[in-house]
């Protein structure tokens, strides 16, 4: 289940945001920039495709109407929460969330996802999880 409270939101996406720093911390710039396989993403890229999800879904949050929003579905957010972490099968990201290129190190997109997550986090503090919740549907992942 996701959280049910705005506390339990943002521990999530604090302990998200310290899972994610943990696994790009030590790998070095030329590491970062390697592709372990002829059309796989390399790490820059991978952190790049972070940020750059976090980016869209929080402008997509913040431009969201304040009241109105369809109640949350427990069971299609513990269904989305399964398949966005399970990475047993691989997925194509659209085309809009796909590396481009827009951090030349691991260092500058670490920052980037740093403030990116930072402004979601903050959201989070301010809002209730019912304000939150069934107002966005990810594409490819939502119903």
């Amino acid at each position: 289940m996701g959280p049910e409270t705005r506390t339990e939101m943002v521990q999530c996406l604090e302990e998200s945001q310290a899972d994610f720093l943990e696994a790009v911390s030590g790998v070095t710039e030329a590491e970062a920039k390697a592709h372990p396989q002829a059309g796989r993403w390399s790490v820059l890229e991978c952190v790049e495709h972070v940020v750059t999800v976090e980016e869209r879904f929080f402008g997509r949050l913040e431009k969201a109407p304040r009241e109105g929003a369809p109640p949350g579905n427990k069971e299609h957010e513990a269904e989305l929460q399964t398949r966005v972490t399970n990475r047993s099968n691989r997925a194509e990201a659209p085309e809009p969330v796909r590396p481009m290129g827009r951090f030349a190190s691991l260092a500058e997109a670490t920052e980037a996802f740093k403030t990116a997550r930072a402004r979601t986090i903050g959201f989070a503090e301010m809002r209730d999880t019912k304000s939150i919740r069934g107002r966005n549907r990810i594409r490819g992942l939502g119903r």
